[in-house]
């Protein structure tokens, strides 16, 4: 792979493919092994934890955590937009 004395020189494609496939199957094999630490702590927890972790919110909590996350994002957009006396909202707080 040297040439010339520089070890980052690449001979030809095929090395270059080599190179990647060695990264691409090192990353598969290091998310595998992520995969596998995940299921293990899983499979440590008690049933009743196991049970939580797997069911879904309501609806209802659901629905309301959608809207709270709305209502904050149009105070935040209406403080950049709304102008009072030629400043907005934003400023009037930032600058006390």
């Amino acid at each position: 792979m040297e040439k010339n004395g520089n070890p980052r020189y690449i001979q030809s494609k095929e090395e270059l493919k080599e190179m990647e496939e060695k990264k691409t199957k090192k990353k598969e094999k290091k998310n595998e092994e992520k995969k596998e630490e995940i299921k293990e702590k899983i499979e440590l927890r008690s049933e009743n934890t196991r049970m939580f972790i797997a069911e879904e919110p309501p609806l209802i909590v659901r629905i309301g955590t959608v809207a709270i996350t709305l209502v904050i994002a149009c105070v935040f957009l209406a403080a950049c937009f709304v102008r009072i006396n030629g400043k907005t909202l934003w400023e009037w707080i930032v600058s006390g």
